[in-house]
């Protein structure tokens, strides 16, 4: 699983790469204002792409 996450602000939500509608909700997200933020995560899971992008993010532990 590849997950890309996005964020505004102190919000941030993020999307399987792989999803079939991967390139509509991202567009989506743009258009609401959020931004991509950092490279793709491979994970095993959701859990695991979290964990992963948390590792970097400590204002958000």
């Amino acid at each position: 699983m590849i997950i890309q996450f996005f964020k505004k602000e102190q919000q941030f939500t993020c999307l399987d790469v792989n999803d079939s509608e991967y390139k509509v909700h991202s567009v989506e997200l743009l258009n609401q204002g959020f931004s991509f933020d950092g490279d793709p995560i491979q994970a095993v899971d959701i859990e695991d792409a979290l964990k992963q992008y948390k590792k970097y993010k400590p204002d958000l532990n």
